[in-house]
Parts: structure tokens; sequence; C-alpha cells
């Protein structure tokens, strides 16, 4: 692991990251990309070393309270 460097998690959020983020779990992932219900968090696992790389993807379903200006009056 010390190799990999520092491994940090990025947030996707411009469109083309998610573009990208959508293509690599297409590509790699066993059951491949299918837009799923509901809002999300999608991140890149980041390592910095040698160079800035992504090593993988994940996404986090948001619950009601956590998305912005869904619960507030």
């Amino acid at each position: 692991m010390a190799e990999l460097g520092s491994i940090t998690l990025k947030v996707v959020t411009d469109k083309a990251e998610v573009t990208l983020w959508n293509e690599y779990v297409d590509r790699h992932h066993y059951l491949s990309y299918k837009h799923p219900i509901g809002a999300a968090l999608k991140y890149f696992i980041m390592s910095d070393h040698p160079q800035p790389q992504v090593l993988g993807c994940f996404r986090r379903a948001m619950l009601p309270h956590e998305i912005p200006g869904l619960l507030s009056p």
C-alpha cells in the first residue's frame, strides 16, 4: 500500500467526471452501469503516487435529510 502514496476520495462533480465515472463502471463492473433511481454521490478513489490516478469508483445513495432543500420548509 505504501507504494500507492496517499489514498483519497474525490467527489465526482462536473459533467466530464460524471461521464468518465459512468464509463469506468459500465466497462469494469460485472453488471455494467444502469442509472439507478434516487440521489447519490459518486466518488473516485484516488492515489497520488507517482502521479494522480484513479484506482476505483463507488457510489453512495443519499438519505433524504442529506439532499439540500428536500426537507426544508
